[in-house]
């Protein structure tokens, strides 16, 4: 355990007091499940998609607009390496509860999705899932990732064992195999050659 100082504990106490606060304001727990990241998200996909509507419950959908009825915004931590670039085995945007057939069904069935990669409270780069082609690669990659993930599931359970994750994952490959996938830093939109560069990929 990290040993706090008198002056840093008091500190750490009055900035989450002050969080807590803000949340109270806004009827939201900010530090539930990274919930700041999606607000920070939605700050960034009002450049993008102008109308959109979003949902501060901790369960449901995370946003709507005109044109999606079913938004879902996922996030992950991005890792800086000694060479400047970001780490590309850091990029997991990860689907949960998959043992239960309901929630592998219902990861199926958004109609737009959000992928936001953070370095603490910024946004490093967006991927944004909507047009046809990204969204049937997006259901092809559930599909084949559900597959796997049920077999390992039940070569676990055949030897007593759980599985150490309920989630499934998508990568910074399985983004680079993906067709129609947009990209935005900071609300404006990039060729995916640029977000190779962040994590110098060269290939």
């Amino acid at each position: 355990m990290i040993n706090l100082g008198h002056t840093d504990a008091k500190k750490l106490a009055n900035m989450i007091t002050e969080v807590f606060a803000l949340g109270d304001k806004y009827g939201t727990n900010f530090l539930h499940n990274y919930a700041y990241r999606e607000h920070f998200a939605i700050m960034q996909l009002k450049k993008i998609i102008i109308d959109i509507e979003s949902d501060n419950k901790i369960c449901g959908k995370d946003f709507t607009s005109k044109d999606y009825k079913n938004g879902e915004l996922k996030s992950c931590t991005c890792k800086r390496l000694k060479s400047g670039h970001w780490s590309k085995s850091k990029i997991k945007f990860e689907f949960d509860k998959q043992t239960d057939p309901i929630r592998r069904k219902q990861t199926k069935q958004y109609d737009c999705l959000v992928f936001s990669a953070f370095d603490r409270s910024n946004i490093v780069f967006q991927a944004v899932i909507r047009k046809s082609p990204a969204i049937r690669c997006f259901k092809r990659l559930v599909n084949t990732k559900k597959k796997e993930f049920i077999k390992k599931q039940r070569a676990k359970k055949a030897l007593g064992q759980k599985m150490n994750r309920d989630s499934i994952a998508f990568t910074y490959a399985d983004l680079k195999d993906m067709e129609g996938v947009e990209y935005f830093i900071n609300g404006k939109t990039v060729r995916f050659s640029t977000i190779k560069a962040l994590f110098g990929d060269k290939t």
